[in-house]
């Protein structure tokens, strides 16, 4: 009996981390920052080049890239503008901060 005992305590207290973990899962991915990040990581989605989905495919195009564009850094962004993250207004890349909401967007320190 007592060993019947234990494990119905041990399956109480595992179904309870269940739900508990549930329940906590739900509250994080209902979350505004949740959403935020969701939206960057499509951000992000949309601007790898097609059909690359591992980094080191990613740093290779970069490389070939930089080296079609005449030595052109390869981290360095093709587009003269670019919306602001905060709000959306588009943005010369040589700007250090948005001129309409006024966030930084680069640190040149």
């Amino acid at each position: 009996m007592a060993v019947f005992t234990v494990l119905v305590g041990i399956i109480a207290v595992i179904l309870f981390f269940v739900i508990w973990h549930s329940v906590i899962q739900s509250a994080i991915d209902n979350s505004e920052l949740a959403k935020t990040l969701k939206s960057i990581q499509t951000l992000l989605e949309q601007r790898q080049p097609p059909g690359m989905t591992h980094p080191s495919q990613v740093r290779e195009w970069q490389s070939r890239r930089s080296s079609e564009d005449g030595g052109r850094d390869a981290t360095e962004e093709v587009f003269e503008d670019e919306g602001c993250p905060g709000c959306g207004t588009l943005v010369s890349v040589e700007r250090i901060s948005c001129p309409e909401c006024g966030l930084t967007l680069r640190d040149d320190s």
